[in-house]
């Protein structure tokens, strides 16, 4: 699985909560050392905000629309 994977399935089981589901791993992984681990949830974190900022656009009316 790989980053956009992760990040489109904790959207798809977390919702609204997927970001801080992703930021709980990372300070774990942090935490214990690990910091290959911790970086992959980092890069995680930000394909979450990416995609929700790619449906946020999305959902925009265009403009100049009749």
């Amino acid at each position: 699985m790989d980053i956009w994977q992760a990040a489109q399935v904790l959207i798809s089981q977390h919702g609204a909560q997927a970001e801080s589901v992703a930021a709980k791993n990372f300070v774990e992984l942090q935490k214990a050392g690990d910091t290959d681990g911790a970086a992959i949830w980092t890069a995680i974190m930000i394909a979450i905000q990416k995609l929700r900022t790619a449906d946020a656009t999305a959902d925009e009316p265009e403009s100049g629309a009749a």
